[in-house]
């Protein structure tokens, strides 16, 4: 090879060298606990005596050291390095035949490998040992509590490592309830939430854990996490929608008669009925099958003579209870599931005179002298109107049940 090519090549690898494998990185270790190493392997303690639970201690080098009187086991007080990291000088530092690898958690579950006594060391990143997986398997949509159908359902937790099941994994789960979520136009501390079967567990030989989530009677998300100090990663969490699922709205725009008059008006366009203290503007969701029952229903009060129908309170867009006054109270006990509505007496510019109103119930309920696919309860509350059944009944009363 010619000298001017060779210290051309030179002259290329010194201007670009060779890029090099980034550095691993480092963190310092921490205390973590006392160890044992003898040989049955080492494990953590939170205390010397746990090392020798039937002997005597005797400790020996300044207290850092201690050997049991009934059994060949030396203890140490040990620093331990971070999830995914081992001691800089592993493996060989002298006591690597005794720590090499993971050989435990530390007594909070979140460090998986000592360093041995004499610390604090250095840590380095370990790129060649996986961590756990964590994952989690959920129904993401359940009814409200007291309601038909599901609204409670398992959650499944798995911890794998190199696609193997880690059995004996320690795992906490937490809940928490998104603000506002269900249509709910408040949010404080005093939301019901949904609760958890448990908040602690250890994966079994199958690296399982399973929990249930029982939804409250409030519509709304839940955010559940589960939560793992010795995966790679740490948290997954899972959001459960508590909702009566294909609520339709009934549509603000009412068609006219041959008057100029509405057929329907919705009330909560009224500032005075939607003022006071109401936080709920959106509450005119009913089942597909209401709405067509809704729609029978108005039409046959408007034949008899009722006028503009004042449709009051159905349910909220995603079901649950209806706290009408925005405290989490239920004064409305029905309006959860979008098939019940209240026809006020008083509001659309339509006041409806008593006499008409018993009338209506005498025609509607006691003589059945129209077909109509709804149920009529006469209200008699602090502001009395018809409180209306569209579906699943075949009766009316004038008291509550």
């Amino acid at each position: 090879m010619k000298p001017t090519i060779v210290w051309g090549l030179l002259a290329m690898f010194l201007l670009h060298p060779i890029p090099s494998a980034p550095a691993p990185k480092k963190v310092a270790s921490a205390a973590s606990g006392w160890i044992d190493v003898g040989n049955g392997g080492t494990r953590f303690y939170n205390t010397p005596q746990a090392l020798c639970p039937h002997g005597t201690l005797k400790y020996e080098g300044g207290d850092a050291d201690v050997t049991c009187s009934n059994a060949d086991i030396w203890g140490t007080w040990a620093y331990a390095c971070p999830i995914g990291y081992l001691p800089e000088t592993y493996p060989r530092g002298w006591w690597s035949s005794r720590l090499a690898g993971p050989y435990g958690t530390a007594p909070d579950g979140s460090v998986p490998l000592g360093i041995g006594p004499g610390g604090p060391n250095v840590c380095v990143q370990n790129a060649t040992e996986p961590l756990p997986n964590l994952t989690l398997t959920y129904a993401p949509e359940l009814k409200p509590l007291g309601l038909s159908g599901y609204t409670d359902a398992p959650l499944f937790v798995n911890v794998k490592k190199a696609g193997a099941p880690v059995a004996g994994v320690p795992l906490t789960f937490s809940i928490n309830v998104l603000a506002h979520s269900g249509q709910h136009e408040h949010h404080d501390n005093q939301r019901p939430l949904g609760t958890l079967s448990s908040f602690i567990g250890i994966t079994d030989a199958n690296g399982d854990i399973q929990i249930r989530f029982k939804a409250p009677d409030v519509a709304g998300t839940h955010t559940i996490t589960a939560n793992c100090g010795v995966c790679a990663n740490p948290t997954v969490s899972a959001n459960i929608d508590v909702k009566v699922p294909g609520l339709l709205p009934i549509s603000p725009i009412s068609p006219r008669k041959q008057d100029g008059s509405y057929v329907y008006a919705l009330t909560s366009v009224d500032h005075t009925h939607a003022g006071n203290g109401r936080y709920h503007r959106n509450q005119y969701y009913l089942t597909e099958f209401s709405r067509k029952n809704l729609r029978t229903l108005i039409y046959a009060f408007s034949e008899e003579g009722w006028g503009t129908v004042a449709l009051n309170d159905a349910s909220l867009p995603w079901g649950g209870r209806y706290d009408i006054r925005a405290d989490w109270k239920a004064p409305h006990a029905g309006h959860r599931e979008g098939r019940e509505i209240d026809i006020s007496f008083t509001r659309a510019q339509n006041p409806v005179s008593s006499v008409k109103q018993k009338s209506f119930y005498k025609k509607f309920c006691e003589e059945r002298m129209a077909q109509v696919p709804f149920s009529l309860l006469h209200h008699y509350a602090l502001q009395p109107h018809f409180h209306v059944y569209l579906e699943k009944q075949n009766s009316c009363w004038t008291t509550e049940k």
